[in-house]
């Protein structure tokens, strides 16, 4: 017999057990806890996007910090130069721990109020105007009558017949909005508006021979259901066929409508 077989044979039952023993080491889990969290905000005054936010949470080590949802991090507890809203708040830890929360910065409204006076406009001429006097808030206003385009000039001139809204704003950007309607007073019913429903209704089966239809001829019929008829005439399903009206009639119909159908 060969004197190294033994040798061999323990060597690899040697190697065999060796190999058989060896495994991959057990990395332990990590007790993330729950730490408390709490965000000090202070609020942003009206538009001007000066709001802050301040990180605390009771727990060591390296940590990072998000308020978009965890698209972007940074190591500070501090936030600045927010908007009034509500923030998602991420935090992670160099042990891969995540916590998360929300919190919202609030806005300064600032107080600021406004009264104002109309000059009626004329459904054929754009003469109206709008004034507005200003009060509150921290003064250096601007003025708007369609939210986007603001002046110095509290006073709008040359407006035509409609509805506005007026918007305010201090040096801050703190502002307020109102619904102001500019009216026309200039179109009579006896004169212009009388006409117009006599022609384009007061016809054979303008309205049907049903007693639910209305009598639009009527004064107090129209006036009484004004709202009504706006939306139909500007919806082109008023008057009824064979009526029919001119898109300047529908414009003084509408104008002399919308001034509350006043019987003059």
């Amino acid at each position: 017999m060969n004197k190294f077989s033994g040798i061999l044979g323990v060597s690899l039952f040697t190697c065999a057990l060796v190999l058989s023993c060896k495994h991959e080491p057990v990395i332990p889990e990590v007790d993330c806890g729950t730490p408390e969290i709490t965000v000090n905000t202070v609020n942003e005054d009206c538009a001007s996007a000066n709001g802050s936010a301040i990180i605390t949470i009771n727990r060591e080590g390296e940590l990072e910090y998000s308020i978009d949802n965890g698209v972007t991090f940074q190591d500070s507890t501090s936030f600045l130069n927010l908007s009034a809203g509500e923030y998602f708040l991420v935090i992670r830890a160099e042990d891969s721990c995540t916590y998360v929360d929300t919190f919202t910065v609030g806005n300064n409204s600032g107080g600021v109020d406004f009264t104002f006076d109309t000059v009626s406009a004329g459904c054929t001429a754009d003469t109206g105007q709008i004034s507005i006097t200003p009060s509150g808030g921290t003064g250096g206003y601007t003025y708007s009558i369609d939210g986007f385009n603001f002046q110095n000039d509290s006073i709008f001139t040359n407006v035509a017949t409609g509805d506005y809204t007026v918007t305010v704003r201090d040096s801050l950007l703190c502002g307020l909005s109102k619904d102001v309607y500019v009216p026309a007073n200039d179109v009579s019913y006896a004169d212009t508006v009388q006409a117009i429903v006599m022609a384009s209704c007061g016809v054979t089966d303008c309205h049907g021979s049903s007693p639910y239809i209305q009598d639009y001829t009527d004064y107090s019929t129209l006036a009484a259901r004004k709202e009504f008829v706006i939306n139909r005439v500007v919806s082109g399903s008023m008057p009824r066929s064979p009526g029919v009206i001119t898109a300047g009639q529908r414009d003084l119909l509408i104008c002399w409508l919308k001034d509350g159908a006043p019987n003059n």
